[in-house]
């Protein structure tokens, strides 16, 4: 047990620890997580694959071959993302993602992954009779209890590099430990003919074909599922390892209780109550407080994954066919994770992996009614109710608006009223998830609660979508749920900046403080967003925009959509990259104002918050020039962090909060926001010292962030 546990806490918890360490080469981007897990999910089908061929050999050789893969992996250790195969900037960031892992932590991950199946055989191998699958919940507790302790008991303590030495020492101990277990399972046994004991004779599974494509349905499901909600998450809150293990956590605990005696059947007639009002709030496009949304959607995903991989549990074969059911598990966990990190992002403008999962989800979860796929005529009366029930729900609601002229209100009324039907229909699988896919599918033609729709992007950085706003006024893009840009559609106020940019706002404050000694000298922006920055230019500077988002590119220079570029810094420098990389291998330029306004949906990637980050954009800061930092947010309070960096490096620091908003002002397009402005000594523009709004930044008690150490645990507000 010890074997198992251990080897699945070292599995997951290097996971968090390297897509940390390699998180700064890719920008902070949300879908890192996801596809990291990709990788470690078809490493974890190499892993299997080996276990299954291995445990069909003496065990005396298992043990050799075994041995030496995990010596041969020690090799790649201690885990670093430094430099790893040279790569063009043509490849797609997902492949280099994929060559980093591989390269850097792919062949210890690929030994690890084997644990869990080889421990099992070799427990199985001295009787018969004895029962394995317990180990598998044990190995799942081990992971659990990996991820659980790195956002809360090891990033907020210690640096990276220290994590990676502890990890590599357990490992070491690890090896030693799986190699006794093999030897004191070898003990005593006699091979009748060769191969492991007790799995030599195999029974042949019962419609093996139909049984073994259930497994990988049921494994598939449930990633896609787990990682459709981490991207939901990932956008909203901040690509970080205290949002990436929330939704892993909650998916290993369902197969934790699924393969152990704990009576989750108990558990899924209270599944409706918890999935119906996340479907209903993604249907209608409403959303909650971060807390209650995040409660709500781990609650609705706990139990369908647990109804789920509870059929998963219950159709496991015996123990002779161990090592291939975890093979065909391990294969649905390669394809759903596929699925969802890699076909998704191509395949859709928006999460849509997310609710395709919840209905799929549905479909599964296990009733008494299970006949109910083997009859067509059933099947398709209850397609029929339930497409039905869609289209009365469409029906009664356009009704409604109107009469009524309440979208929101009549909308989520009617809504809801079908979803209660959908409740009653739980025991019947079928009818249950396609009367949630109709809501889903009707939810797409109801308009976008802050507008029109007008482009949509997606890629590896996200989620983009440009809104003209219900007033017809204004177009806004948004990047997952946040705001990063609007701009007045009448051609007379389009080189007006607004949202978190406006002449009253802090960004405003800086131009107006420090005009004479920004005239004609070079100004940077990290993070281009529409380019409203830019409206602040003045005759003779030189702009340049660092941005990491191809596509943000794309929109901001689309003159159907936005205007700022080219009205107001027609010959602005573009750099597409990592501002941070880029600034580093760039000759000093001498900028009078770095502005950082550099946001993955509401987060700052936590690369561009550290002292290292901050000696590089010194680097390319006049002696008299001004760093201004964009730090709003809803989550996290970043104001300490920056006090931490400011003060280590000697510099001057200013806040200003502007978050309390007149009526007029919101409808004239401006946003609440916090700033933060840093100078050398003596450099601090005399406006904003003398600004009752503008106060100093004292260093709080939050440790300083560097490239080794940062934890967002500790700044949530």
């Amino acid at each position: 047990m010890l074997a198992a546990f251990s080897g699945a806490a070292l599995l997951f918890g290097v996971e968090p620890l390297f897509v940390k360490m390699a998180l700064p080469a890719f920008g902070g981007a949300p879908a890192v997580w996801n596809v990291a897990f990709a990788f470690f999910t078809l490493m974890l089908l190499a892993g299997y694959l080996y276990a299954h061929a291995l445990a069909r050999l003496p065990l005396r050789r298992q043990l050799a071959i075994h041995g030496i893969a995990l010596l041969a992996a020690a090799i790649v250790l201690p885990p670093r993302a430094g430099p790893s195969v040279p790569l063009p900037a043509s490849v797609p960031p997902p492949l280099a993602l994929f060559v980093l892992l591989f390269v850097r932590i792919g062949l210890p991950f690929f030994v690890l992954s084997a644990t869990a199946p080889l421990v099992q055989s070799w427990y199985a191998s001295g009787s018969r009779n004895r029962d394995p699958y317990w180990l598998y919940a044990a190995s799942n507790a081990g992971s659990i209890l990996a991820l659980l302790a790195y956002p809360f008991l090891v990033e907020p303590f210690t640096g990276l590099a220290l994590q990676s030495r502890i990890w590599t020492a357990i490992y070491a101990a690890f090896a030693v430990l799986t190699i006794v277990c093999g030897l004191v399972a070898r003990t005593g046994v006699t091979l009748p003919s060769g191969g492991t004991p007790g799995l030599s004779a195999r029974t042949p599974l019962p419609n093996a074909l139909r049984v073994r494509v259930a497994w990988v349905a049921l494994a598939a499901v449930p990633t896609m599922l787990m990682l459709g909600l981490t991207s939901v998450l990932t956008s909203e809150v901040a690509s970080v390892p205290f949002v990436w293990t929330l939704p892993l956590t909650l998916y290993l605990l369902a197969y934790v209780a699924a393969f152990s005696r704990f009576p989750w059947q108990r558990l899924l007639p209270f599944a409706p109550y918890a999935v119906l009002p996340v479907v209903v709030l993604w249907t209608v496009h409403e959303t909650l407080t971060a807390i209650a949304y995040l409660t709500l959607s781990a609650l609705a995903f706990l139990l369908l994954a647990l109804g789920v991989v509870g059929r998963l549990a219950e159709s496991r074969p015996p123990a002779e066919h161990l090592t291939g059911f975890y093979l065909w598990i391990a294969l649905g966990g390669a394809l759903g994770s596929a699925f969802a990190a890699l076909v998704a992002p191509l395949a859709f403008a928006g999460i849509a992996e997310y609710p395709l999962a919840i209905v799929l989800s549905a479909l599964l979860v296990p009733t008494r009614e299970h006949q109910a796929f083997r009859s067509p005529r059933l099947w398709l009366a209850e397609a029929g109710v339930a497409l039905g029930l869609g289209a009365t729900t469409g029906l009664l609601t356009h009704y409604a608006q109107l009469a009524q002229r309440s979208p929101s209100a009549s909308v989520l009324l009617w809504v809801s009223l079908a979803a209660g039907t959908c409740a009653a229909f739980f025991r019947r699988p079928i009818r249950f998830g396609l009367c949630i896919a109709a809501l889903l599918l009707y939810g797409l033609l109801l308009p976008d609660p802050g507008g029109f729709v007008v482009a949509r992007e997606r890629n590896f950085f996200g989620t983009k979508r440009v809104i003209l706003d219900l007033s017809g006024r204004y177009r806004v893009l948004i990047s997952g749920g946040t705001y990063h840009g609007i701009q007045a559609v009448d051609p007379a106020k389009a080189t007006e900046p607004l949202a978190y940019y406006t002449r009253s706002g802090p960004l405003g404050d800086v131009f107006a403080a420090a005009a004479a000694r920004f005239a004609g000298r070079n100004v940077a922006v990290v993070g281009l967003g529409i380019g409203a920055a830019g409206c602040f230019a003045s005759p003779g500077q030189a702009w340049s925009f660092y941005e990491i988002d191809p596509a943000v590119v794309q929109l901001a220079r689309d003159p159907r959509l936005f205007t700022a570029l080219r009205s107001c810094v027609p010959g602005a420098r573009i750099v597409v990259g990592d501002a941070r990389l880029s600034l580093q291998q760039e000759s000093p330029r001498s900028y009078a104002l770095i502005v950082l306004d550099a946001y993955d949906s509401d987060q700052i990637p936590v690369h561009l918050l550290t002292r290292e980050a901050l000696a590089a954009y010194l680097a390319q800061l006049a002696p008299d020039g001004v760093l201004a930092f964009h730090i709003s947010n809803r989550h996290f309070d970043l104001a300490p962090v920056l006090a931490g960096v400011a003060a280590d490096a000697g510099l001057i620091a200013l806040e200003r909060d502007d978050e309390t908003l007149s009526v007029r002002e919101l409808q004239s397009g401006k946003m609440a926001s916090s700033w933060v402005v840093m100078t050398r000594r003596g450099a601090m523009p005399a406006g904003l010292t003398t600004d009752a709004r503008w106060h100093d930044l004292t260093r709080a008690d939050v440790p300083l962030w560097t490239d080794d150490y940062s934890s967002l645990a500790r700044i949530v507000r």
